[in-house]
């Protein structure tokens, strides 16, 4: 298997419906390609798919990059940086331990370098909700806290409120977005986040 550190990834241009990369490997020779999954995470996750590709090349089992092309523009994670809508944008991201929840901010920050965020957050009690809690209050203009549907698993928002004084308790996520749209303009990006718990209730059908 080749080494996915060979393959070099250029980014060409970021959008909120995708990044469109510039592919270098042993096989390929910068072949443009529009990864729909966003975050960089993923794009470092793509070079693993193109090592598989060189392989599958040298195999003769694929002879053209046509086949990359065409799964990388329509893979997609439901709740990994998913875009619920987009105007005003609504993010659903299951992230639920710190280095996750760093790798959204990041992210976030990438693609909405002029927003504002505002989080709807919920938790499981054994997660390291504390310090998650402290990296997104570092960079919310605002935060709906909620509690997962998992039981006794679940952090109450009540709870989560404690950490967080200035936050509003909501009954559901779906309730967190309304309340967030209500103060949402053009530069607002709503981002539902803590658990797949939290976000599950509103995966796209």
């Amino acid at each position: 298997m080749f080494d996915s550190n060979d393959i070099q990834v250029e980014v060409a241009e970021r959008k909120i419906t995708g990044t469109n990369l510039l592919v270098t490997s042993r096989y390929l020779d910068h072949v443009a390609v529009t990864l729909k999954m966003l975050g960089d995470f993923q794009i470092d996750n793509f070079k693993n798919v193109v090592a598989i590709y060189d392989w599958l090349f040298e195999q003769q089992i694929v002879s053209a990059p046509a086949v990359l092309i065409n799964a990388a523009a329509q893979v997609t994670i439901p709740g990994r940086l998913e875009v619920l809508q987009t105007n005003p944008v609504v993010i659903l991201d299951g992230a639920h331990n710190p280095d996750a929840a760093q790798r959204l901010i990041g992210s976030l920050h990438v693609l909405f370098s002029d927003r504002r965020f505002v989080f709807v957050l919920g938790f499981l009690r054994d997660k390291n909700y504390q310090l998650m809690t402290k990296l997104y209050s570092q960079v919310a203009d605002r935060i709906f806290a909620t509690t997962p549907d998992n039981g006794s698993r679940a952090l109450p928002a009540t709870q989560l409120q404690q950490l967080l004084p200035t936050s509003q308790v909501v009954t559901t996520a779906q309730q967190g977005i309304d309340e967030a749209l209500k103060l949402a303009d053009k530069q607002t990006v709503i981002i539902v986040t803590g658990s797949f718990y939290v976000v599950k209730e509103l995966f796209k059908k």
